[in-house]
């Protein structure tokens, strides 16, 4: 079953992504930005976050564009639309839009060469 464009969820992860800086994590409900998907010590009490994909939907994409083409990319994240979970359709294609998971990797893979791709299955990555 694909959970990636599930509505109602609040603290699952839909989508994972690197970009040229770091990694980030969109669900419904949720949303962070600068942790990881290797597990981390938080260094004030040695608490350990988990990664990313152990908090994501079965099936989640992951996209990761540290070596894409950063002015492809940089030109996708500024004019291109944005990611969101919730939405149940895409709602244009500029750079106030929203669109689907689907969507939005669909477009990635469209426009921005060296972008690898993966799935989350059984709270790990796959890469293609």
């Amino acid at each position: 079953m694909d959970n990636t464009n599930r509505i109602g969820a609040t603290d699952e992860y839909h989508i994972i992504g690197r970009g040229l800086v770091g990694w980030h994590a969109d669900g419904i409900n949720v949303r962070s930005s600068g942790g990881d998907i290797e597990p981390r010590t938080w260094w004030t009490d040695g608490h350990i976050i988990p990664p990313y994909q152990a908090q994501a939907v079965e099936g989640a994409p992951v996209y990761d564009a540290a070596g894409a083409d950063v002015d492809a990319f940089s030109k996708f994240v500024i004019s291109g639309p944005m990611v969101n979970p919730g939405v149940p359709d895409d709602q244009g294609s500029g750079a106030l839009d929203y669109v689907t998971v689907a969507t939005y990797v669909h477009m990635l893979r469209e426009r921005v060469p060296g972008v690898r791709f993966g799935a989350v299955h059984n709270g790990e990555i796959v890469w293609e």
